[in-house]
């Protein structure tokens, strides 16, 4: 296979993979919402989201963290060898759902930052593994 193909293809996969832990998590997230609660009403969801505690956005940075940790080791680990490292790409692309999360729902100030920062950083480590590991 052509290794511009294997990369994209590869790129993918870590994304895909990252997107369905990061859903994982929110299934699975201690904190849901009231039953019954109209998803598309925007003000109530916010109001809900205002009265979670900081360790429902801790958690919720965990899940990011995980999820892009698993999404750049995974491109790192089908990916050819190249000079620029394709889970960079995994890791942004994670970056670019996280600000459009952020952008649609009320956050500490303390979670945009650190999970902004935290995509692209935690995919570039779990590439730097799946590098070492090959």
């Amino acid at each position: 296979m052509n290794d511009t193909i294997r990369a994209f293809l590869s790129i993918c996969a870590g994304v895909t993979i990252g997107l369905v832990l990061i859903k994982i998590g929110y299934v699975f997230s201690p904190w849901q919402p009231p039953a019954g609660m109209d998803y598309y009403d925007a003000a109530a969801y916010s109001a809900w989201l205002r009265t979670l505690p900081d360790t429902a956005f801790g958690f919720l940075l965990a899940v990011f963290a995980i999820a892009c940790f698993a999404g750049g080791f995974l491109t790192n680990r089908l990916a050819p060898a190249m000079s620029f490292p394709p889970s960079f790409i995994t890791g942004f692309t994670l970056l670019f759902y996280n600000i459009v999360t952020l952008l649609a729902f009320p956050n500490p100030f303390w979670m945009s930052v650190a999970s902004c920062t935290g995509c692209v950083v935690f995919a570039l480590l779990g590439g730097w593994v799946a590098t070492r590991m090959k």
